[in-house]
């Protein structure tokens, strides 16, 4: 930041700093939350002069979502919504990537399904590779750990959805 206001004569810098209000900041600990943190921000604002981190209009993420039983989903916009969103990425490839290596690291559910709407459990849960509300049987508070657990991997602690990979 501090190069933009010593000796730097590039006519965009000079417009941006003419519309600037104010600076602001944020304490990260880790070089990367620091870098999580700018894309976020800079994905969020869509700042005008800022071309180089600014992630493409196709930009993929994914987002657990906020049913009763949640699960994964790739969408292609964050909404302010209190939901988790893990990305940019720049491909749904990339993001079905990341999406399958969380299926792999927790028992987070992969049917679609409305809880109670199947007669039995569907072929994740029957595998044990996935907790199933399909049928009607999963514990609330069973499948809300597991929640928790990607929640606090994304938001605060990534070792905690690496490890088990």
């Amino acid at each position: 930041v501090r190069s933009y206001f010593y000796g730097d004569e590039r006519r965009t810098v000079a417009n941006m700093l003419r519309e600037l209000e104010e600076v602001d900041y944020q304490v990260c600990e880790t070089e990367l939350e620091a870098e999580i943190t700018e894309l976020r921000l800079i994905h969020a604002h869509r700042p005008r002069y800022n071309r180089r981190s600014k992630p493409p209009k196709s930009s993929h993420w994914v987002k657990l979502t906020d049913e009763k039983f949640p699960r994964l989903s790739i969408v292609r916009t964050v909404k302010e919504n209190g939901l988790a969103y893990l990305g940019p990425f720049r491909s749904r490839r990339g993001a079905e990537m990341v999406m399958t290596a969380l299926w792999d690291a927790t028992m987070i559910r992969r049917c679609t399904g409305r809880p109670g709407s199947r007669g039995g459990p569907c072929a994740p849960a029957q595998l044990g590779v996935a907790l199933c509300p399909c049928d009607g049987t999963l514990d609330e508070a069973r499948y809300g750990a597991v929640v928790d657990l990607i929640r606090a991997g994304v938001d605060e602690d990534p070792a905690l959805l690496l490890d088990p990979l």
